[in-house]
């Protein structure tokens, strides 16, 4: 990603069910809607759903690809307009919308979309600095 406000970049990822068990075996959140796949669909959900916080592990490690060694998110505005089921391909958009060069903190705009529906799940804000970051001329990340 070029790293210039406006500058957009897409993943895709598949959220498998070995992850939500995963998740589940470490956070200690065994809620039946994410490891019971009858319990789901008896709630109406076509299978399990993924914790969100997964989905946010994938941003935090795209940050760092894109940003390089040192990035840390200082805060994070989440929404979650739908869940996630397992076996879910979803496709992360993320656009650097602002950069402060004072503080080397730099606030990208993110959406998680179903890839197969286009459908939004999950969106918002999130702040990282890094101070690895060098240009020749800062002022020139924001344009």
């Amino acid at each position: 990603m070029d790293l210039k406000v406006g500058a957009t970049q897409t993943y895709t990822k598949l959220i498998t069910g070995e992850m939500i068990e995963l998740f589940a075996d470490f956070s200690g959140d065994r809620n039946p809607i994410h490891v019971d796949s009858e319990f789901a669909r008896d709630q109406g959900y076509e299978g399990r759903v993924a914790h969100g916080l997964i989905p946010l592990a994938f941003l935090s490690a795209i940050l760092t690809e894109t940003m390089g060694d040192g990035n840390v998110i200082v805060s994070m505005e989440t929404k979650f307009s739908q869940p996630i089921i397992e076996e879910s391909e979803i496709k992360i958009e993320l656009s650097l919308d602002h950069y402060d060069e004072r503080f080397k903190t730099f606030t990208f705009k993110f959406k998680m979309k179903d890839h197969t529906t286009g459908k939004t799940k999950i969106r918002g804000k999130v702040t990282c600095v890094n101070r690895n970051i060098q240009s020749s001329n800062s002022s020139d990340l924001n344009h």
